[in-house]
């Protein structure tokens, strides 16, 4: 399959998105949610060393940190379309994406790495894929709208040739 090329606002989408995601993690109160869920310090059988362990948010399950993942509660990609923007369905908002991806404490889980974590990314994907089905409605309005944006193009390119 034939990978189409991204547009200049798709590659700057990504970047930000990449961006945000990345400085998450230092966002204090996910580290405040990560030692709320610590146990205590044990001896971590993979490394021979003593490592805070942390209960999982799912399955109950205690491992050391290292083997754990802070989770938003609330994923930061909706799982439902109709959560991006009203105008054109297919980008982001991004006061909506950010509120999302830096919720304060209670919108932090710690998880375990496998299976909690691995089940629920497969779970809020496949959601993702299903919500992404456009009604044939909504095909309509977008391809109008994007010939629209075509015919403006052509419209400057034929000025241009004469």
């Amino acid at each position: 399959m034939k990978r189409i090329p991204k547009t200049p606002d798709q590659k700057r989408d990504q970047w930000l998105r990449n961006q945000l995601r990345r400085i998450t993690q230092r966002w204090a109160p996910a580290g405040d949610a990560k030692k709320l869920a610590r146990v205590d310090q044990r001896l971590n059988p993979k490394s021979g060393r003593i490592a805070w362990h942390s209960k999982c948010a799912i399955c109950g399950a205690i491992k050391p940190e290292s083997q754990m993942n802070l989770d938003h509660l609330v994923p930061i990609v909706p799982t439902n379309r109709k959560l991006t923007r009203k105008e054109d369905p297919t980008r982001m908002d991004w006061n909506a994406y950010i509120d999302r991806a830096f919720p304060y404490e209670a919108g932090w889980q710690v998880i375990c790495e496998t299976p909690c974590h691995e089940d629920k990314t497969q779970k809020e994907n496949a959601e993702r894929r299903a919500s992404k089905q456009f009604t044939e409605e909504e095909l309509e309005r977008l391809n109008k709208k994007k010939k629209g944006k075509n015919d403006k193009v052509s419209k400057r390119v034929s000025r241009k040739s004469k």
